[in-house]
């Protein structure tokens, strides 16, 4: 494997699926059924925006401010969305995490979280990729505490559901939550409201449009649940399901609206501060994270 600006790149294929994951970040390169784009594809050779596919750990999405107590002392974390005042998206996005094992349908990436100012506690992490050719596929994301003290703990991972070259505004959506967060300016949480009452009620299939999504749902039924997105014009649906809490849709707006990003969250947004969903990961314990993305069809 050669390394580029986005690390390794590593192809994966079982039936009509296709895969490859990058180095960097554990990303989600591309995702493809039969040739045809399923995720927003980030070439290797390319720096990666917007998160495109990364694996968020140890928090996801956002911690105000930078900074957090934890056990009744401030921690502060470096601040990388300077307009929204907040650090994003935990510390292994830009990381280049090292491949533990390949095959024609699997890959696993490896990591370690190195205490530091900010983040005191220290993780080994894996990602692992598996391609199906009924099931589609499926990721997993895990986290051992090999530190002595219990740590503040989160994971996301950040794919943008892209069919048909459409925008996503083309999109029919449908999510089974029944809350959604209210946010303050800084995109903060303030409160989980009924999406109806927000006006953001995907219960039954409806288009995006013109929508402008940032918006971290939660409120889903026990046990798997399933988020579908269909482009009509093209015929291309897929199904993200996972059992996890909370999850972010964002219409990709700063990329043009290309895509729809469906993140599901272990934490709400600010967990570090509001303690939403917040994982007390103690020493020698494992939290293990996973979804499945699959074509309809």
């Amino acid at each position: 494997m050669s390394r580029s600006i986005s690390g390794s790149a590593i192809t994966i294929t079982a039936g009509h699926y296709a895969a490859t994951v990058l180095t960097v970040g554990a990303a989600l390169g591309s995702f493809t059924c039969n040739r045809r784009d399923l995720v927003l594809p980030s070439p290797v050779d390319t720096l990666s925006h917007a998160f495109l596919g990364k694996a968020l750990v140890p928090w996801p999405n956002r911690v105000a401010g930078g900074s957090y107590s934890w056990n009744g002392r401030m921690h502060y974390l470096p601040v990388n969305d300077l307009p929204n005042d907040a650090a994003l998206h935990g510390l292994l996005c830009w990381q280049e995490w090292q491949v533990a094992h390949a095959s024609a349908d699997a890959v696993t990436l490896t990591s370690f979280i190195a205490p530091r100012p900010g983040y005191e506690w220290p993780l080994e992490c894996t990602a692992s990729y598996h391609l199906d050719p009924d099931e589609g596929l499926g990721v997993t994301i895990e986290s051992v505490n090999i530190g002595v003290e219990t740590a503040p703990y989160g994971v996301a991972s950040h794919p943008y559901i892209c069919l048909g070259g459409q925008p996503a505004d083309a999109y029919e959506l449908t999510m089974p939550a029944e809350l959604v967060y209210t946010m303050d300016g800084n995109q903060v949480p303030i409160a989980a409201v009924s999406v109806k009452e927000a006006a953001a009620d995907f219960r039954a299939a409806r288009y995006i449009g013109g929508a402008a999504l940032d918006h971290a749902f939660t409120g889903f039924p026990d046990g798997v649940w399933t988020i579908k997105v269909s482009e009509p014009s093209s015929g291309l649906s897929v199904e993200l399901s996972s059992d996890v809490g909370y999850a972010q849709l964002y219409s990709a707006d700063a990329i043009g609206r290309r895509a729809l990003a469906v993140e599901p969250m272990s934490c709400a947004p600010n967990a570090f501060n509001s303690g939403d969903g917040l994982v007390h990961l103690a020493h020698g314990q494992r939290h293990r994270f996973g979804y499945a993305l699959r074509a309809l069809g």
